[in-house]
């Protein structure tokens, strides 16, 4: 990274692993970038950073250079296969996510078996994936006024170093939920059928 940056990567991934924490959820998977990536570096770091703040231990971590949606699949069944008993993945970016929606789906990984996502960058489609995604929203506005900023500080003083961290925030859509919402869900499609089943 640069002497001066504006950056929202190092604190915005961690909330996203702190909420599925506080809901219960404690087998996680993180669909991250190349490694090669420093963005993807610093998100996995923050990450994990969130769950050892957590005592989450159980996290399993698939790398891959994922740009399309059949090798975002493939790395999806190769994070289950490590770990079946997943309950969360928290992914590198929306359009990853939606490689991820599209295996789960294909899976059928639904009522208990169910596998909440979440992406990063709130792009402007992740309102409309099926299910709606929840993601962490950046403000894009901002980072790119505060890097124009720091690079023309930047110009006027070379042995400048600044780092800051811009905010985030998670947006919860119908892709997240808490492990007991899974569960409750269950429940009342087990009364569901015993009510028909009586008509």
């Amino acid at each position: 990274m640069s002497a001066a940056c504006a950056s929202t990567t190092a604190t915005a991934a961690g909330p996203a692993c702190a909420t599925c924490g506080s809901w219960g959820i404690a087998n996680l998977g993180l669909l991250a970038g190349p490694e090669s990536s420093v963005s993807a570096r610093l998100r996995l770091a923050s990450w994990r950073e969130a769950l050892h703040s957590l005592n989450i231990a159980r996290s399993t971590t698939v790398f891959g250079r994922l740009e399309r949606r059949q090798a975002v699949g493939n790395k999806t069944f190769e994070l289950l296969h490590l770990q079946p008993r997943i309950s969360a993945i928290v992914v590198a970016n929306d359009q990853m996510a939606l490689g991820v929606l599209s295996a789960l789906a294909q899976l059928n990984r639904s009522g208990s078996q169910a596998v909440s996502v979440t992406g990063y960058d709130d792009t402007a489609d992740s309102l409309y994936f099926q299910p709606p995604l929840t993601t962490v929203a950046q403000d894009f506005d901002l980072l790119g006024k505060r890097a124009v900023e720091r690079l023309i500080a930047l110009m006027a003083a070379p042995q400048l170093r600044i780092r800051e961290l811009l905010p985030t925030r998670l947006i919860v859509r119908q892709s997240a939920w808490p492990v007991a919402a899974a569960e409750d869900r269950q429940q009342t499609l087990a009364q569901l059928k015993a009510l028909v089943e009586k008509l």
